[in-house]
């Protein structure tokens, strides 16, 4: 009868492979899941000498309630010589448009700062019910945040607004987003939990890629990085 016990050779071998295989799998991972979508056709770079993070939220997206703690602490960590951050609301549902056209109202009067996470809790917190969805509906729930609401009136109705609207939901379809929250870094790059691995990878890639930025930038003579 043949002897079915292996050799030492075969032992052997297989501890070599059992040890080899996690890395084999890791390397497998990382060439399937990156993290992040490469944007195809990437937008053309402009001058800019810093790299620009884009975050595409709703205001109505539970999920960008809860990582909102989140965005906020790497926002006051990052390095504002190199790196730009800027706030996009996504417009791609009624709903959304209609949340934008708070959000940008916001931003005209110069406070988005103060009330952004206010305006989260009222919705995902407090039950600020989303119906009817007026312009003075908006008003209701931007003075919950302590926002006087003839002068949110005022702003909200206004051709800037419009043409902020116009540039976000352009943003949105050039950058192909169609989910919330999604980071978009030097116009190059889409993250979102899902590509990411969780909501909670998203930053430790996004920050991957401005080094990777910042390192390509460096070799090209008079300019530090590439930016949309």
């Amino acid at each position: 009868m043949r002897d079915a016990r292996p050799t030492a050779m075969q032992v052997v071998l297989w501890l070599l492979l059992g040890a080899a295989m996690p890395l084999f799998s890791a390397v497998a991972h990382s060439a399937e899941s990156p993290g992040y979508i490469v944007i195809d056709p990437i937008p053309p770079p402009d001058r800019s000498r810093k790299v620009e993070v884009v975050e595409f939220f709703s205001y109505g997206c539970p999920h960008c309630a809860a990582i909102e703690p989140r965005v906020r602490a790497w926002e006051q960590g990052i390095d504002t010589s190199r790196v730009e951050f800027k706030r996009v609301h996504a417009t791609y549902s009624p709903l959304m448009k209609w949340l934008a056209r708070g959000f940008y109202t916001g931003e005209i009067l110069g406070v988005t700062q103060h009330v952004h996470a206010a305006v989260f809790r009222e919705i995902h917190e407090k039950g600020f019910a989303l119906e009817g969805r007026t312009v003075e509906g908006l008003a209701a729930l931007y003075a919950r945040t302590g926002l006087d609401t003839d002068e949110f009136l005022q702003v909200a109705r206004t051709d800037k607004v419009d043409i902020l609207l116009e540039d976000a939901d352009r943003r949105q379809r050039l950058y192909k987003v169609d989910r919330t929250p999604t980071l978009i870094v030097a116009g190059k790059y889409r993250v979102t939990a899902e590509s990411a691995g969780g909501e909670g990878r998203m930053f430790v890639v996004v920050d991957e890629l401005i080094r990777r930025e910042i390192a390509i930038a460096s070799q090209q003579p008079g300019q530090l990085n590439l930016s949309y």
